[in-house]
């Protein structure tokens, strides 16, 4: 085992045997008449409250031709949409979270989005009726959309104008090709620009319905009172589960034929974003736990090829997908070496070249830092629904500890072996092409498809 994680191992040996020990809270969950599940975490050892409804669909279930619908409807709720004059609501139309001290959140993603709040336990029923005014009496203005749409297309403008940014949606395009995680939140400013009232409407109309979401209550609360709330607030609440009729999608501009890498070229870059990977099993795969262990040691490889900066490799799991991502921020002069270093890693990681030391060494490393994932009540709730909404089994947070420890390394080589393709690899680079190219085919790295920043737009 390496000196690293010897460190880490020790550091994290106090942690380990307190995650051994750990009891983690189980939901209850209650399903109202009209189909909305509220999934039940009620603790009294700390004043505080948690509040969200998490909606069943996310970026992929934008309409075809229409994405950013969903980003669109997202900024109207962090926006804080008007609100209908007429309602069950008791709170005057000028109370917001904030007055009462506390956060609200809007988090949309590729499969989901939630509206919540974080407060005090005493603001739980003032603030379970600001939820209930965001989500069900929500009206989008014809105003109120248009501010909307300049915001986002903002945003927008100042991810394009970012390398980093090229790199994410360059990346996603190209690994996720031909599927329908593909488009992300956005196809192109041009296809945004037709996105409209009408279609937010649409959107919230067949989606935020009770029989596709969730209602998490998490913290200090009275539940047979705060039931009869619930009740008043979201019982009369309508609609059915939705099918979902998601599209695949390829960006045809940065398909690439017998190209090796996608160069995105921006003038006057001095450094490089790298993304290099490929897609990974599903996160409920029995492959899954394994393949984080490889991704440990993976790590730790890259660690000794003694670079002066950092190169990442993380697994992004959605519903139905995982990307590998390796990651870095390289000179234009260095950036051949240090892909083709990256490449030689893959290589032998994938033959198996890693001892059963370093396999107990990451086992260490992931089992001790898996109680900062779950320590605190909130943080429990939200992976706990994550995990149920991608499909999960009940267990899966409870039992990671000793799934952890049941993996060994002939299980890690066999899932790397079939996981690493390096004949189908992944390879997004943004930069000065005029700088970059020079190394690439110093390094023998010379297939490349090279594409402007405009064509990501």
């Amino acid at each position: 085992m390496s000196l690293v994680l010897k460190l880490v191992g020790f550091v994290l040996f106090f942690q380990l045997h307190t995650a051994l020990a750990l009891n983690l809270p189980m939901p209850e969950v209650e399903e109202l008449p009209n189909g909305l599940k509220v999934v039940w975490f009620v603790k009294d050892s700390l004043p505080l409250i948690d509040l969200s409804v998490f909606v069943k669909a996310g970026y992929r279930d934008d309409s075809e031709g229409k994405s950013g619908t969903l980003e669109l409807l997202s900024a109207l709720f962090e926006r804080g949409p008007a609100k209908k004059e007429s309602g069950p609501s008791s709170l005057p139309m000028s109370k917001t979270g904030e007055s009462f001290g506390a956060i609200r959140t809007v988090i949309p993603d590729d499969d989901s989005v939630s509206i919540g709040y974080h407060g005090l336990a005493q603001d739980a029923y003032e603030l379970l009726e600001l939820l209930g005014q965001e989500v069900l009496q929500s009206h989008f203005s014809i105003q109120q959309v248009k501010q909307a749409h300049s915001y986002i297309s903002d945003r927008r403008s100042q991810v394009l104008s970012s390398s980093e940014g090229l790199a994410q949606i360059a990346w996603q395009r190209s690994v996720f090709a031909s599927t329908n995680y593909a488009r992300g939140g956005f196809a192109s400013m041009k296809e945004f620009s037709h996105v409209g009232r009408e279609d937010i409407i649409q959107f919230y109309n067949k989606f935020f319905t009770p029989k596709n979401s969730f209602l998490l209550v998490a913290g200090r609360v009275d539940r047979p009172s705060f039931k009869k709330k619930i009740l008043s607030i979201f019982g009369q609440w309508q609609g059915s589960e939705p099918q979902h009729f998601m599209k695949i999608y390829r960006d045809a501009r940065l398909h690439r034929k017998r190209e090796k890498i996608l160069l995105v070229d921006r003038r006057g870059e001095n450094q490089v974003q790298i993304r290099l990977g490929m897609r990974a099993p599903v996160i409920r795969s029995s492959d899954q736990t394994s393949l984080l262990v490889g991704n440990a040691i993976l790590g730790e490889h890259f660690n000794r090829l003694g670079l002066a900066y950092s190169v990442q490799s993380i697994l992004g799991f959605k519903k139905d997908d995982t990307d590998w991502m390796i990651s870095s921020l390289a000179p234009s002069e260095g950036v051949g070496s240090l892909i083709s270093g990256i490449l030689e890693v893959l290589k032998t990681i994938k033959k198996g070249a890693f001892t059963e030391e370093e396999v107990e060494g990451a086992k260490v490393y992931l089992q001790g830092g898996f109680p900062l994932t779950v320590s605190s009540l909130n943080l429990v709730a939200s992976r706990w629904l994550s995990m149920t909404l991608f499909g999960l089994k009940e267990d899966y947070l409870s039992g990671y500890i000793d799934r952890m420890g049941q993996v060994n390394s002939k299980q890690v080589q066999e899932v790397l072996f079939k996981t690493i393709d390096l004949d189908r690899i992944v390879v997004v680079l943004v930069g000065d092409a005029m700088k970059i190219t020079p190394s690439l085919r110093k390094a023998g790295l010379g297939s490349i498809k090279k594409v402007s920043a405009s064509d990501l737009q």
